[in-house]
């Protein structure tokens, strides 16, 4: 698409802010992904998290205190929060608040909030989401200047093109959790990292310790960030030494370089603690009580579970003040507890390839990575690598591919590292915008202006846009072609990789068109409001328990499928165990798939790539039931059992005479009467 713009300026080198058309191009890409962003944040309902962060942000605003939603840094949903706060009067029930981080209050003070407000939450949540669509623009923005001073002006719109039309930018470009915002926050970091490798200055040194200090803000991984870079530092030091005797750096330079990085992390210590008001700042080690495994120590005994503690509160450690605020500290515990959890709670098992298991695979982000992220980013990756292992790419772009993936490549390594919950790729987007901007480094294969090689990626830009395009904007549910596409998806991955609760105002436009199913729907959705909150009227499926011995014929009449409309969540078809609300304001845990027979059937209608719709008739349901040895809902000379197979006929009919002799027919009475 954007072939028109960067084909006629391939040979360009640096910004060009000169040029007008340069300026257009990079501003008319901001523009079209502004607009389909603002366009996925009106169309989907509030995801599982962000009602969490939205409550949690309010009370930033209300009380200047960070305890709700700790395991994720407050900068972002203060942010999203700020428009609502000041535009709207949102209706809260701070009873619900606790100050414990562990107890997650942020739950149930978001499910109040959505009580309380009803629709009219529905623009909260979208007046948020403008607020941080911003942060995307960014990262466009900082692809295009990374990959310009490499690679020419060219490749730099090439790389703002590929983040623009990312599926994965335009999925959480929209929604208020920092996983995006954490992305570009390294992405910014790294790009000012290599600005101040080449350009030393205390000014470029004060840039690198704010961004460090922004990226903590959003992400508490990244804490990570002084010593990660002070070691790609010494990196760089030693190629410039053995690889290129020429450039090595006089040992004041060292001397001074080392000197700035150490006060660019203070600096942005300093700044992480500003934000959070200094609370709790200089706490003895001893004096936390942790939650996790590593921070609190083993229980006392395997059944006993986890239990407040601090492993060092009896060592050498105790009384050393900890150099940041108690609720980042505290964060990070609950963090790894949670992690901790999915080897230990069915509702937090890991699921890939159509299995679920405790703990998960360490393979698990580069599978998510490889069917979540386009094709084509991967092909223009491969060949930019391709062109530095030719010879192609100067000693200078090496040395920045060591800015650009070093950290990345660490992230993923660490990320990966924590199998106990094996469940979201969004949590290695942070590698997305290495892959861009050094897959933007195919237009160096274009300096002959071959027409094979400007076919080449014209046409991958296409492949791009036409397919992102033709998924938008169900861009939380898209697969590549190599994963089946969306439909395909389900077969590999779940949880917010593809229903994280998104597509409910779908669901209530299409009940609006279909007034038959609205009168009789069963709804089970996968998310943490309750639905009715916003007008939508529902019961929840009979669940479906593994039979055991001695259950009585009740029972079994009283689960499983029965004719009618259903919409159910696809994570629940996979055999998701998260509480599922029930139209009554209350929340039920199942111990067991009981949603999952839902996979037997074949949905009418699939809404976004989230919820499908069944229309279940007589005949399949007791198709299906009969197949199980389950108690019919309708006897054999009724004319739903039209369109069964004469043995399906012949075993219904033989339990509905067993029911019969079972109890003088009244139990066979009394159900027939609860038909709907």
């Amino acid at each position: 698409m954007c072939w028109v713009f960067w084909s006629s300026t391939w040979r360009a080198r640096g910004v060009g802010v000169q040029s007008r058309f340069i300026v257009g191009c990079v501003a008319g890409l901001l523009a079209i992904q502004a607009s389909l962003l603002t366009y996925s944040a009106r169309v989907h309902s509030p995801t599982w998290d962000e009602v969490g962060h939205l409550a949690a942000g309010i009370s930033h605003w209300e009380f200047g205190r960070f305890e709700l939603y700790s395991v994720n840094p407050p900068l972002l949903r203060t942010i999203a929060a700020a428009p609502v706060v000041a535009w709207f009067e949102p209706k809260m029930d701070w009873n619900f608040y606790r100050s414990d981080p562990a107890i997650r209050s942020e739950v149930f003070l978001g499910r109040r909030m959505m009580e309380l407000n009803g629709e009219d939450s529905l623009d909260f949540f979208f007046a948020a989401r403008l607020a941080v669509i911003p942060v995307a623009l960014l990262g466009g923005l900082v692809c295009f200047l990374w990959s310009s001073e490499l690679f020419g002006t060219g490749c730099g719109l090439l790389a703002q093109t590929l983040w623009t039309f990312s599926p994965n930018v335009l999925a959480y470009g929209s929604v208020i959790t920092p996983d995006l915002a954490s992305a570009v926050a390294l992405l910014v970091c790294c790009y000012i990292f290599w600005r101040w490798m080449r350009d030393s200055s205390w000014g470029n040194g004060l840039a690198l310790g704010v961004s460090m200090a922004v990226a903590v803000l959003v992400k508490s991984v990244w804490l990570l960030l002084p010593l990660l870079l002070a070691g790609l530092w010494f990196l760089a030091l030693l190629y410039r030494r053995f690889a290129h005797r020429g450039s090595a750096l006089a040992r004041a330079e060292v001397q001074r370089q080392a000197g700035q990085l150490v006060a660019a992390g203070m600096a942005a210590i300093l700044l992480v603690n500003v934000f959070y008001g200094f609370r709790g700042t200089l706490k003895p080690l001893g004096q936390f009580q942790f939650h996790s495994r590593v921070l609190a120590g083993p229980p006392e005994c395997e059944d006993c579970g986890p239990a407040p503690g601090n492993l060092f509160e009896s060592s050498l450690l105790a009384g050393v003040p900890v150099p940041l605020p108690e609720n980042l500290v505290q964060g990070i515990d609950i963090q790894e507890r949670d992690f901790e959890r999915g080897f230990t709670e069915p509702a937090w098992r890991s699921y890939l390839f159509g299995e679920w298991k405790f703990g998960g695979w360490w393979y698990y982000y580069l599978v998510g990575l490889a069917v979540k992220v386009p094709i084509v980013f991967w092909v223009f990756a491969a060949a930019s690598t391709i062109a530095g292992f030719a010879g192609k790419l100067c000693p200078d772009v090496k040395l920045a591919a060591l800015c650009l993936w070093g950290p990345s490549l660490i992230f993923l390594v660490v990320v990966s590292m924590h199998t106990g919950m094996s469940r979201y790729v969004r949590y290695a987007l942070p590698v997305l915008p290495a892959l861009l901007v050094w897959g933007s480094g195919v237009g160096v294969l274009l300096s002959r202006q071959s027409k094979w090689a400007n076919g080449f990626v014209a046409a991958g830009c296409l492949w791009l846009v036409v397919g992102v395009l033709g998924t938008g904007p169900h861009w939380l549910s898209y697969f590549n072609e190599f994963a089946g596409g969306t439909r395909g998806g389900s077969r590999l991955l779940c949880d917010s990789n593809i229903d994280w609760g998104q597509d409910l105002t779908y669901l209530k436009e299409w009940l609006d068109e279909n007034p038959e199913a609205a009168t009789d729907l069963r709804l089970a959705y996968f998310g943490s409001f309750d639905p009715k909150d916003i007008g939508i009227e529902y019961e929840l499926p009979a669940p479906l328990y593994p039979q055991s011995e001695g259950s009585d014929a009740t029972a079994q009449y009283f689960s499983g499928p029965r004719p009618g409309w259903y919409a159910i969540s696809v994570n629940y078809v996979l055999g998701h165990l998260m509480p599922v609300p029930d139209g009554q304001g209350r929340f039920l845990f199942q111990s067991q798939p009981v949603f999952e027979y839902f996979s037997q059937f074949e949905p009418v209608a699939r809404l976004g790539g989230s919820i499908f719709v069944y229309h279940l008739r007589d005949h399949e349901v007791n198709e299906f039931r009969v197949a199980r040895g389950m108690v019919p809902i309708v006897s054999a000379s009724d004319d739903g059992a039209v369109g069964m197979t004469s043995g399906g006929q012949q075993q219904m009919a033989m339990l509905l005479t067993e029911l019969k002799d079972g109890d003088d027919g009244r139990q066979e009475s009394a159900m027939h009467e609860s038909l709907r």
